[in-house]
């Protein structure tokens, strides 16, 4: 195998052990790294210099900055003193370093993530830039921003059976091993595989099984409580990157996840995948994704956390995947692919699947919060509490009859002006503090009701029903999580009253 297609591998759980002692007696830690500022590796000379000026002490934790965060080299012995009781050896048979006479570098990016319980999990990757550098097609990125905002969407409940589809360098299914019997994982991409099988190794995690194959294929027949799908939803005309693009026109992957999951859904089972879709000329996107949906026998919700025009998204990943000279002209063939396909903006955002008994299931759309503030699983289980709560209820009409009370996460925010008689209230904020933190601006009325909301209790004669914007502002509030149906015990407002998924 050439060194460029190189992935890590180790037939030695007892090595594995030591790799972890070495990594965590060295401090090499998520927490250890935020304090040093920009992990990135460097991007030019100036960078660079910064960077080793940063590490500058050779304490073991320098060194394992400059090898794995910043992918410079450092001399041999600094990599012995590191690395012992292990040897620079030891992790270049192990495909994580190279040993060149008296300088090592590293083969990869090895990086700590913070796990479910406050600890570390590594997860090696193929090094920022490999993919121009003889890799491309197989690449095997590092946790990106939409891993860790699907990580931190994910519901987290105790379960027999996870799935992670697209699994790319395995980190939702490491997470997943930390509240599952059983995880398996699936990539088409061969090097992802092997790379994230190293990685359960490498976390001392042996019930995560990592299959080779397109999306559900190697688990046909299988069905699992939890589906979490990070798929190559990129919008592109090219198939050059196997984590990114899919070679399926348009959005059409995201589509065959939504199609295809439900069928692998246990009763009650959740699937729960980051996705883009396509706003496409003369089509309603709600429409296109709620035909997604149809037929699949689950409760299906759509959150959107943001919308580019077709000209800024192929920008944005353009300048992610290609360099200046290159980019410049894919990005007139990218245009040209828009045109062709009438698509005039891409979404990003989360689709859930519920799968239910029920005859009518139901499709909801909503957009997102500017900031989530993780984990915001149970946030993400609530919106669906609240919808079955209504549809039971009898729909919007009955809404002003639901028992309600005031999320414990609500918070109440009044600004005040001074006036030529006093202070007036200026503006008045519902605020929630975890999860989906939304923030709404209400009228001092709505406010006050809420407040009135301490003990379950309908709105109907607490709301003033000749005011369709107060009506309107309640049941936004409702939707988004500020108030709960009354038979809702979770600490964060949500949640289908279970303590295990399946």
């Amino acid at each position: 195998m050439a060194d460029s297609e190189q992935t890590p591998w180790w037939d030695a759980p007892d090595e594995f052990r030591r790799m972890r002692d070495v990594l965590a007696q060295a401090g090499y830690t998520h927490a250890a790294l935020k304090t040093r500022g920009d992990t990135a590796p460097a991007a030019g000379p100036l960078a660079e210099a910064v960077q080793r000026r940063r590490t500058a002490g050779e304490t073991p934790l320098d060194t394992l900055i400059r090898l794995f965060a910043y992918g410079l080299p450092v001399r041999r012995e600094a990599a012995r003193r590191a690395l012992s009781p292990m040897t620079p050896e030891q992790w270049g048979e192990a495909g994580l370093l190279v040993i060149r006479g008296d300088e090592v570098a590293a083969r990869v990016q090895l990086m700590p993530h913070r796990g479910l319980d406050g600890g570390d999990l590594w997860l090696a990757s193929d090094s920022p830039g490999r993919d121009r550098a003889g890799i491309r097609s197989q690449y095997v990125m590092g946790v990106a921003g939409s891993s860790r905002t699907l990580a931190g969407l994910t519901l987290r409940r105790p379960c027999r059976r996870a799935l992670d589809v697209g699994a790319g360098g395995g980190i939702q299914a490491l997470l997943a091993a930390a509240h599952s019997d059983a995880v398996c994982a699936t990539d088409r991409n061969p090097r992802a595989v092997a790379f994230a099988a190293f990685n359960a190794r490498l976390n001392g995690l042996e019930h995560i099984e990592y299959l080779e194959g397109d999306l559900f294929a190697p688990v046909a027949g299988r069905r699992f409580d939890l589906i979490i799908a990070n798929p190559p939803f990129v919008i592109s005309p090219e198939s050059g990157y196997l984590y990114r693009d899919s070679g399926l026109p348009g959005d059409a992957i995201c589509r065959e996840v939504v199609r295809q999951a439900p069928a692998f859904l246990e009763e009650g089972g959740w699937c729960q995948m980051l996705c883009n879709w396509a706003h496409v000329s003369g089509q309603d996107w709600r429409e296109r994704l709620a035909r997604w949906c149809n037929d699949t026998g689950c409760d299906a919700w759509v959150l959107r956390a943001e919308t580019e025009d077709a000209a800024s998204y192929a920008n944005i990943w353009l300048e992610n995947t290609a360099s200046q000279a290159a980019g410049a002209a894919a990005f007139d063939v990218w245009m040209d692919y828009y045109a062709r396909e009438g698509i005039e903006a891409v979404s990003l955002g989360l689709l859930v699947l519920h799968r239910t008994d029920r005859e009518t299931p139901w499709f909801c759309v909503d957009d997102g919060p500017e900031t989530l503030i993780s984990p915001c699983g149970e946030a993400v289980a609530g919106r669906f509490i609240r919808e079955d709560a209504l549809r039971a209820a009898g729909g919007d009409a009955r809404f002003l009859d639901l028992p309600l009370r005031a999320s414990p996460d609500v918070r109440l925010e009044t600004r005040f002006a001074p006036t030529a008689d006093g202070w007036a209230v200026e503006r008045t904020h519902l605020r929630l503090v975890r999860g989906l933190a939304y923030v709404e601006s209400v009228t001092p009325r709505v406010g006050g009701i809420v407040t009135q909301c301490r003990t379950p209790r309908p709105l109907r004669g607490l709301a003033n029903e000749a005011d369709p914007e107060e009506l309107q502002a309640l049941r936004r509030l409702y939707t988004h999580g500020f108030l709960v149906p009354a038979d809702t015990n979770d600490p964060e407002g949500g949640g289908r009253n279970v303590d295990r998924i399946g």
